[in-house]
């Protein structure tokens, strides 16, 4: 530890022991500290640390032509349960800097057929938007990053529908979603 952040130091709150939520503590550098009963034992972790969620879909899918929830069902990392796969919600335990990524592949019959994602906040905002079409009867990809300062509570859901029914491909690498909490900044 540094001169500087020995003399900066706040003792943090006692392990969290009860209660189901991320609990969070900002010190008076603003660096936001979280915790969780049953994760770690309970101890606070800096929250740009921890917060970091990522799932995919293994079971069979066909992209709906109409908008609808993505849902993710295989979790690779989420001890703070950042992401509900049952809903397909990402609620924010903390405000400030996030990073979402989405990728999700799909096998098109024709040319010019689409598959678009569109990030929303609290089920009202679209905040971002990605169509990819494809170059003929093949398979193919779409990424859609975001970033940006969200609030405290905010529920983000990634929304998608293509051009016809056409399958996703199911694998960890082409279709996935992810939450990262960059810091309060």
């Amino acid at each position: 530890m540094t001169y500087l952040e020995y003399a900066n130091w706040v003792p943090l709150p006692a392990p969290v022991t009860s209660g189901s939520g991320v609990q969070s503590f900002t010190a008076p550098d603003g660096e936001v500290w979280v915790a969780k009963n049953g994760v770690n034992s309970g101890n606070w972790f800096k929250a740009r640390d921890v917060l970091h969620a990522r799932y995919y879909r293994s079971a069979a899918y066909s992209f709906p032509t109409t908008q609808t929830i993505m849902l993710f069902d295989t979790v690779v990392r989420d001890p703070y349960g950042l992401y509900n796969a049952g809903t397909g919600y990402v609620t924010l335990p903390v405000a400030g800097s996030w990073f979402f990524h989405c990728v999700t592949g799909g096998s098109a019959t024709a040319a010019s057929q689409f598959i678009q994602h569109i990030w929303t906040l609290n089920d009202t905002n679209q905040f971002e938007s990605t169509t990819v079409y494809s170059p003929g009867a093949v398979g193919f990809s779409v990424n859609t990053a975001a970033s940006r300062f969200f609030n405290s509570g905010d529920r983000l859901s990634l929304v998608t529908r293509a051009s016809v029914a056409m399958v996703m491909s199911t694998s960890n690498e082409n279709n996935c979603i992810s939450a990262d909490y960059l810091g309060s900044g």
